[in-house]
């Protein structure tokens, strides 16, 4: 039973910083209704960014309890992505639509290729040897946390003219409201949360590479956010765990089922086909149709 839940852990804490990931693109692609392909650049500064802390200047500065440097660099990482999201937005955020997704896939690209020829940070063999400061209780607290910052974020003003603006920009004018103030606020919100989903990445697997910020990456976290239901919260974590917890449980399936591929192969291939059929049976998200459901049985009864 120990060993069941020794493999359990890093799976589940794969899903933890997953969903927090998800969720700050879910607060710019279904909040802000800004479609950019190059999310997980900003997971690899704030990763990169907080092992640099932990690694490079903590030590100097005589930081050594481990929650403590977990938390320096998370913050650290958070406003290392902030800071370079805050860049990007400048000339990114006045394109719109597949213009706005281009650029911002260039921005991953840029990203991956910089942290290709940086000796300091392994360059492309990745950042190792990162230390061990995170838990499963720790990310599943910040999950927590996360969730219920954005609840009421979406409760405010500024999160009414988020919402307001992805509606109709027009009519948030109208009322006295700046799409582009609100848009910028949504994008970097949500930067800095997928950069502390970064820091808990490389404090709990011990390493991250260049990959990381590649186009690969924001298309699998994109897909989760459109799988769960983009303009849904707790959508994102449907989202998260399709795209974390069904790979892992397809990897069980016996070889002999499969006419002799490679497990890898065999996970890729059912994971696919089953994304295909969700999207097909309900492509505004798994959310939604449970939603509908809900709603159903309420007027029911």
């Amino acid at each position: 039973m120990g060993s069941f839940f020794n493999y359990l852990n890093l799976p589940l804490s794969l899903f933890g910083i997953v969903a927090i990931e998800v969720m700050g693109l879910q607060l710019i692609l279904g909040g802000a209704g800004l479609l950019t392909l190059g999310h997980t650049a900003f997971f690899a500064i704030g990763g990169y960014a907080s092992a640099a802390f932990v690694m490079f200047l903590a030590p100097p500065l005589g930081i050594a309890n481990p929650f403590l440097l977990l938390t320096l660099g998370m913050a650290f990482g958070a406003v290392c992505a902030g800071i370079s999201s805050a860049i990007v937005a400048i000339p990114c955020l006045r394109l719109r639509g597949d213009y706005l997704a281009v650029a911002t896939m260039g921005l991953g690209q840029i990203a991956e290729n910089i942290l290709n020829n940086i000796p300091q940070f392994g360059g492309a063999s990745g950042f190792t040897n990162i230390p061990h400061l995170s838990s499963l209780w720790i990310i599943w607290l910040l999950v927590l946390g996360v969730g219920i910052f954005l609840a009421r974020f979406y409760k405010t003003g500024i999160g009414h003219a988020v919402l307001c603006s992805r509606d109709d920009e027009i009519v948030a004018r109208c009322f006295g409201m700046s799409p582009e103030r609100s848009k910028f606020i949504a994008f970097l919100v949500g930067n800095m949360l997928t950069g502390i989903a970064g820091s808990l990445y490389v404090h709990t697997f011990q390493f991250m590479g260049p990959t990381a910020a590649g186009f690969q990456k924001s298309v699998e976290i994109l897909l989760a956010v459109v799988i769960g239901g983009m303009y849904s919260l707790w959508g994102s974590l449907l989202g998260a765990a399709i795209l974390v917890i069904i790979p892992e449980l397809l990897r069980f399936i016996p070889h002999s089922i499969t006419g002799g591929l490679d497990m890898l192969a065999n996970s890729m291939l059912l994971f696919s086909l089953i994304v295909l059929v969700i999207l097909k049976v309900k492509p505004s998200g798994v959310s939604s149709f449970i939603l509908v459901r809900t709603s159903k049985s309420e007027a029911v009864s």
